[in-house]
């Protein structure tokens, strides 16, 4: 091959190098999971630079007059400096990752301490090479001649592979083979490209460190995949808890001691009671197992079936009106319901007399709204936010609101009643 093959083949590098460095450092900036994942950005913005030295290099090797000189010495020295701190960054990057400890607990270990040391007084050689040549000087042809040096900045670039392989059984034993085999891959083609005397022809050094760094990169993506799904299963676990804790345990029991009360007095009314509760527990276990919205028809079915226990077991009389000309939508499930059970609770048990709830629908252009009202005692919004249990299901009906159909839930209370609002936004639904 020519002198002007190996130009086109390097120009060729740098620039999908460059390419690939962007769109890795970008997709691992809009990571939030891993804290460390900033070392390893150090090392790809480090690398770009590198790289864009690499490209100077091929662009004004031998070639004639003073601006090719100086561009070849910009470029030469852009190389040395930033792959130092590529090795440092990737250091640093897989030592904390694999000891799980943070970079201050480390300086306390004697092999790192050494090898940082090293690759600082490494960095130190690359900033001083433009005064003194160590590394490498400008020919009379515009060509890079070797310093005296060289040979120690191509060892200490040696030892980047060979602290992958130093961290590969700490990394497997934390996070797998997958990323242990990473490891291996990554080191081994950075080896290679050193060992072929690529560092003369600056071919397989920088496509090999850009491997590096794409498979370190692929290795956090991954993790954050797992620690999303993770995090899928434990809001879903924690949605069906929160949903589960709505079935107050006094309330069964409640409803059970009524039944056994009412099979001797009233059988057929035990009997709708029966129906009534089992109804009542299947409408919780289905909306444990869906995320759907379920008609407007069906949780109002659900609310009359607890309210009607309620009814039967409370010793006040509870009664439920119903204003609804606008049936014809959906809602997430157990929306409705849990309102009505805080305006019982917290409304209408305390009054002598009982009370009313009614549950109206109204429909404007932009939106359809539901308001739960009760003439009960009201409550001090200040109050409320001392005893956040009173009205566990409030936080639970808001969020799920939004979640699912971009809903929003407000609740108006004073001396004369409680009134709660649902608003389902038509648009976007």
């Amino acid at each position: 091959m020519t002198p002007s093959d190996y130009t086109v083949i390097g120009i060729s590098i740098g620039v999908f190098s460059i390419a690939i460095l962007l769109v890795l450092i970008v997709s691992l900036s809009n990571e939030i999971i891993l804290r460390r994942r900033k070392v390893l950005i150090v090392g790809l913005w480090a690398h770009l630079m590198a790289t864009v030295g690499e490209l100077l290099c091929w662009v004004w090797y031998e070639r004639p007059g003073a601006l090719a000189r100086l561009g070849l010495g910009l470029g030469s020295n852009l190389s040395y400096t930033f792959k130092v701190i590529v090795a440092i960054a990737i250091l640093v990057y897989v030592s904390t990752d694999a000891s799980d400890e943070p970079l201050r607990s480390l300086r306390t270990r004697h092999g790192f301490r050494a090898l940082l040391s090293l690759y600082l007084v490494d960095l130190l050689f690359c900033l001083i090479n433009p005064l003194c040549g160590l590394y490498s000087t400008i020919g009379e042809a515009n060509t890079i001649e070797a310093g005296p040096l060289i040979g120690f900045f191509s060892v200490m670039l040696g030892m980047q592979p060979v602290a992958l392989f130093a961290a590969v059984p700490r990394l497997r034993k934390r996070h797998g083979n997958g990323t242990a085999l990473r490891l291996l891959i990554g080191g081994s083609l950075m080896l290679f490209a050193l060992l072929t005397g690529a560092l003369n022809m600056r071919l397989l050094v920088t496509p090999s460190i850009t491997l590096e760094l794409l498979l370190l990169t692929v290795g956090i993506q991954l993790r954050c995949e797992e620690a999303l799904a993770e995090a899928r299963v434990e809001a879903a676990e924690t949605h069906v808890k929160l949903l589960s804790g709505q079935i107050r345990p006094h309330f069964i029991f409640n409803s059970l001691n009524t039944i056994k009360a009412l099979i001797s007095e009233d059988s057929a009314l035990a009997e709708r009671t029966v129906q009534d509760f089992a109804d009542y527990l299947r409408s919780h276990l289905d909306v444990m197992s869906s995320t759907c919205l379920v008609p407007f028809e069906e949780e109002m079915s659900h609310v009359r079936h607890y309210v009607s226990l309620e009814a039967t077991s409370s010793e006040r009389p509870i009664e439920l009106a119903i204003d609804c000309p606008v049936e014809d939508f959906s809602l997430p499930s157990l929306t409705v319901q849990p309102l009505v059970e805080n305006a019982i609770r917290h409304g209408l048990r305390s009054r002598k007399e009982g009370g009313t709830i009614v549950v109206r629908t109204r429909e404007t252009d932009e939106a359809i709204t539901i308001s739960i009202c009760d003439d009960g005692c009201g409550f001090v919004p200040e109050k409320d936010v001392q005893e956040p249990a009173r009205h566990v299901g409030i936080a639970n009906v808001r969020e799920r609101l939004e979640r699912q159909c971009h809903g929003t839930l407000s609740i108006r209370s004073g001396s004369q009643g409680t009134t709660a609002t649902i608003t389902l936004p038509k648009e976007g639904r």
